[in-house]
């Protein structure tokens, strides 16, 4: 199980298939990232509400939309090459 800081520091570097548990019990493998270029463009002036610290904001590659994952939930969580 990643800390928070490895987490952040795989989801920064690439895509990475993190493998958790949802907060109603049911395992979810997600393919996300926080990398810029995969994020979308920001527009706006609004600003994104604080998380508690053991919730991490990613960017769903599959869904292509914002997730929220819960640190403590995380069972697994490895780069992906998604070129090759």
């Amino acid at each position: 199980m990643p800390t928070k800081q490895e987490l952040l520091d795989l989801l920064h570097q690439g895509p990475v298939q993190v493998r958790f548990t949802k907060t109603n019990g049911t395992k979810r493998v997600m393919l996300c990232t926080l990398v810029e270029s995969y994020l979308p463009s920001r527009t706006g002036s609004g600003t994104a509400k604080p998380k508690p610290d053991t919730i991490v904001p990613v960017w769903s590659i599959i869904d292509q939309g914002w997730r929220s994952i819960r640190v403590e939930s995380v069972e697994s969580a490895e780069p992906v090459d998604v070129n090759g």
